[in-house]
């Protein structure tokens, strides 16, 4: 029997390496039957921390957004109200008014969002993309909002508003699972769209348009998103998040054997033959460990999203000299998983030859979320179903 460890990268901590690690179970089991997941846990015992509570971190008000055009959902991601404020806020949306006969699309919309928890079809979208656990509080908070309360009441098109609403309850339900688990909770783009596709046919609108309005309002992005305040208001979020994420990689550089010696008791008490599922910083760890000590039960290493390659070219992996191959007791297969959205994954095969083969996939969705994103996607349990029945030949 196979056993696939689970080690998590870098900034990770209690509650969202359990909300992964259940991804790579439930995926494990779908797509690997018969192999068994088990977790490599370091970021409590041998991660970085704040020893005086973030006293080292300056209280700021600042909240500048970005200087130039972005992709619509980069925008969401940071402020999910975008669209709503927009429709809420500029003159360039009015058409002229309906028939006093007519119910207003406004009260219509919000009346059938109210409903959207209850509607199976959207729940079975939400649950697919895992965001049960906060879809409802998020319909709650946008419609509560008062930026979606002025844009419900606008004269704005019926489709134009939808699809606003239906943006900003996904991105908001995002933001909600973002602080739940304490990290960057891991959603494709397509998962994401589903929810947003089946929540504009509960609205009964086909959401088209949205974008040629949005251009014709005239305002410049920048102003938009500056006026958000997003970083102040996320800023405990942003502190807790970055952390771990950035003292992890320096506490790893400086003192990194505590973490590859975990890594190595954790594989030799497994009775199975092992494969390793590294992530980040959990990849560069393993490539480390395996370089100067290979555990007899260690079959195989899939990297996911992690910087083993760059190190190396740049002369600064730790196990291994600048230049210098892997050691012939290096473990195949090393399958490297990596998506080109996410600006933390590079490349292996180049840098270390046919030990290593690199496999591409899509998460389509930007970065930093293209770097968690990876657990949702079925294409990496493809990866691991192969690489786990290649051992157990």
């Amino acid at each position: 029997m196979t056993t696939l460890i689970f080690v998590h990268g870098t900034g990770v901590r209690r509650a969202s390496f359990d909300t992964t690690l259940r991804l790579v179970q439930d995926g494990v089991a779908r797509d690997a039957p018969g192999v068994a997941a088990a977790p490599c846990y370091w970021g409590e015992p041998h991660g970085a921390q704040l020893s005086s509570a973030g006293a080292s971190i300056p209280q700021t008000a600042a909240t500048r957004g970005p200087d130039r055009e972005a992709d619509l959902w980069v925008l969401l991601e940071l402020d999910p109200l975008y669209e709503l404020r927009l429709l809420s806020g500029s003159p360039g949306v009015r058409v002229p008014e309906q028939p006093a006969d007519r119910v207003p699309s406004g009260r219509r919309l919000r009346d059938a969002a109210l409903g959207l928890p209850a509607d199976p079809v959207v729940d079975a979208a939400v649950r697919a993309a895992g965001l049960a656990d906060v879809f409802a509080g998020a319909v709650v908070a946008v419609l509560g909002a008062p930026e979606a309360v002025t844009a419900l009441a606008s004269a704005a098109p019926p489709d134009v508003l939808g699809a606003a609403l239906a943006n900003a309850v996904t991105a908001q339900a995002l933001s909600r699972a973002d602080e739940q688990s304490q990290g960057l909770f891991p959603v494709t783009g397509q998962q994401r769209d589903l929810v947003v596709a089946r929540i504009l046919e509960a609205l009964a609108v086909d959401g088209r348009g949205v974008g040629a309005l949005l251009a014709r309002s005239g305002l410049r992005l920048a102003e938009v998103i500056g006026a958000v305040g997003w970083v102040e208001r996320r800023r405990a979020l942003m502190t807790s998040a970055a952390s771990p994420a950035s003292g992890d990689v320096m506490l790893y550089l400086a003192r990194g054997r505590a973490i590859r010696e975990h890594i190595a008791a954790t594989v030799r008490q497994v009775n199975d033959d092992v494969v390793l599922l590294a992530h980040s910083l959990g990849g560069i760890a393993c490539v480390d460990l395996l370089i100067a000590d290979v555990p007899a039960n260690l079959r195989g290493l899939i990297t996911v999203g992690s910087q083993a390659g760059f190190l190396h070219e740049l002369g600064a992996l730790p196990g291994l000299p600048p230049g210098a191959a892997l050691p012939d007791t290096f473990p195949v297969p090393w399958i490297n998983v990596f998506d080109p959205r996410d600006f933390l994954a590079f490349l292996a095969e180049p840098i270390f030859g046919d030990r290593v083969r690199d496999v591409r996939v899509d998460n389509q969705v930007p970065f930093p979320r293209s770097h968690s994103a990876y657990f949702a996607n079925p294409q990496l349990y493809a990866v691991v179903a192969s690489v786990c029945a290649a051992v157990s030949r």
